[in-house]
């Protein structure tokens, strides 16, 4: 049996197993400067349980998505559930469960959901990552 919690239990040099949440969670919109309506975002490695990345599950209800920004650092979104959108300011990407998205560092762009399905993501980025908002 292992330790799955993602609190700040980490001992130095060892492994670090998370249990995801598996449960659908809703939640009140709260002000971000990101996003656009209510998301839910599960912190799933931060600055307490890890070294160098943040890597989080972010859950869009209906046409809710981030504002268009861009990354110092390459960004990478694992598709988790539900369909999804990357827009940058030349292409528009549908998104399926299952498909890695690659977003180049400095490439503006926003993700979330079309207006007749939810989505869900895993986030990944190196933790000193610096987000600008661009919209």
């Amino acid at each position: 049996m292992h330790d799955t919690s993602s609190g700040p239990a980490r001992k130095e040099n060892s492994v670090n197993v998370v249990k995801l949440n598996t449960e659908r969670v809703t939640k009140d919109p709260s002000p971000n400067p990101l996003f656009f309506g209510p998301v839910v975002i599960e912190r799933l490695r931060t600055r307490e349980n890890g070294q160098n990345f943040k890597i989080g599950l972010v859950c869009f209800e209906k046409g809710n998505r981030t504002k268009f920004h861009s990354h110092d650092t390459d960004q990478v979104l694992w598709v988790k559930t539900g369909r999804g959108i990357v827009m940058t300011d030349n292409e528009k990407i549908m998104l399926e469960p299952g498909e890695l998205v690659f977003i180049p560092a400095g490439l503006n762009h926003w993700h979330g959901a079309p207006d007749d399905t939810y989505y869900e993501h895993i986030s990944f980025l190196p933790l000193e990552c610096v987000e600008t908002v661009n919209e």
